[in-house]
């Protein structure tokens, strides 16, 4: 099922189930998730890193699909569904964006 798919569903329901929530906290199935498994030479993901004696996974280059990605998350967790949209809206044009830049 695709973000858009989800928010549908979630427009129906008028809130996310948790399937949503777990798959928008991680960069692997986020919405810039989705975008980078379509377009993974546009949507540039870092490698993981090493933090203080930790790990940082792997997230995305651009600044800008960084913040989206985490605006999204939050939006999902707090059953924002409409401003989620909004912001699946403007990870996708960040994305098309990213595209023209590369061509």
């Amino acid at each position: 099922m695709t973000w858009r798919e989800r928010i549908v569903a979630a427009e129906k329901r008028r809130r996310f189930v948790k399937r949503d929530r777990d798959g928008a906290e991680s960069w692997q199935t986020c919405a810039v998730g989705e975008q980078h498994a379509m377009h993974p030479e546009v949507v540039v993901y870092t490698t993981e890193e090493e933090w203080w004696g930790g790990k940082i996974p792997a997230h995305p280059r651009d600044i800008k699909l960084d913040t989206l990605g985490k605006d999204f998350a939050w939006r999902v967790d707090a059953d924002d569904v409409a401003a989620a949209a909004i912001t699946l809206d403007a990870i996708e044009d960040r994305v098309l964006q990213l595209k023209r830049g590369a061509a």
